[in-house]
């Protein structure tokens, strides 16, 4: 507790528990004496701290045996305090090397020595730290990245269920992006609609904003809204992930049985547009038209 401010882990501690004691178990496998996660996806699986601040320099530094120990940056404290099972928080200040400041907190609890498992394709570690962490720790360097993934693959009964909310949640807000479609009407309100369909059905805050994009640029990847005005005859594209607690987790194990019905699902969505779409057709209506394919 913090200043009277309970935990507030999304998992139960046992589930966390659980998932550190797999981990481990792979890691005596691979002859593992200790690894650095550096992916915020996998430090929020193994120990639940989360921040909307996950760009910045993180490490959960899990040993074979013994406490975790995170290092975030020093404002990051309340959100390790509030949101992880973890303890043992190191802080860095914003005129520090975080990388220094990770590497005295390895020789300070004598995890510079043995195979140390470092995960060397996180988004966020830039180049500079991951050398210097691994020239302090020298030629036992071992790269991991995908170890912890592949146990995000499998999932519990519990994520399984937070992913059907979250599923719930957006196609609530889907629903009420379609519903303000028309002509006259801007992407931006459209945009809104969606937002607030999801977080009136109970989603959290999202993993990335809602996304429409219409007109000629509806097949641009990566665009979204942009003020553009909709007019009759526009195809639209419209995008939400949302989140209806908070797990960010992977999505669950494809079998190549599952991988064939959803390509057949999209093959039938994709013939059911050829039959109904016609070059100076209207692009609205055919959203009534293209029923919803389920895998």
């Amino acid at each position: 507790m913090m200043g009277g401010l309970d935990r507030q882990l999304v998992f139960s501690r046992e589930e966390y528990d659980g998932r550190v004691a797999a981990l481990r178990d792979e890691m005596q496998r691979r002859e593992l004496d200790a690894l650095l996660v550096f992916t915020a996806e996998n430090t929020f699986y193994l120990c639940g701290y989360q921040s909307i601040g996950y760009s910045s320099f993180q490490c959960l530094v899990v040993p074979r045996e013994g406490e975790l120990t995170l290092i975030v940056r020093e404002m990051e404290l309340g959100c390790a305090r509030y949101s992880s099972t973890v303890e043992d928080v190191v802080l860095y200040s914003d005129d520090r090397a975080p990388a220094a400041v990770l590497v005295e907190a390895l020789r300070e609890r004598d995890i510079v020595r043995g195979q140390i498992g470092l995960e060397d394709e996180a988004p966020f570690l830039t180049a500079r730290s991951y050398r210097r962490i691994a020239e302090a720790i020298g030629d036992e360097t071992v790269p991991v990245s995908g170890l912890v993934e592949s146990l995000r693959a499998v999932k519990s009964p519990t994520e399984i269920a937070f992913l059907r909310e979250s599923a719930r949640v957006t196609e609530a807000g889907i629903a009420r992006g379609l519903a303000a479609m028309r002509a006259g009407v801007t992407e931006n309100a459209i945009a809104a609609a969606m937002f607030d369909g999801c977080m009136s059905r109970g989603g959290e805050y999202m993993s990335s904003q809602p996304i429409i994009t219409a007109g000629r640029k509806s097949g641009v990847a990566h665009t979204t809204f942009h003020r553009y005005v909709l007019r009759d005859g526009d195809v639209a594209l419209l995008e939400a992930a949302t989140i209806g607690t908070r797990p960010r987790s992977c999505g669950p194990a494809s079998s190549a049985r599952r991988r064939r019905r959803r390509g057949g699902c999209m093959t039938s969505a994709s013939r059911r547009w050829r039959r109904v779409s016609r070059p100076s057709g209207q692009g609205f209506p055919l959203r009534s038209r293209i029923s919803l394919v389920r895998p």
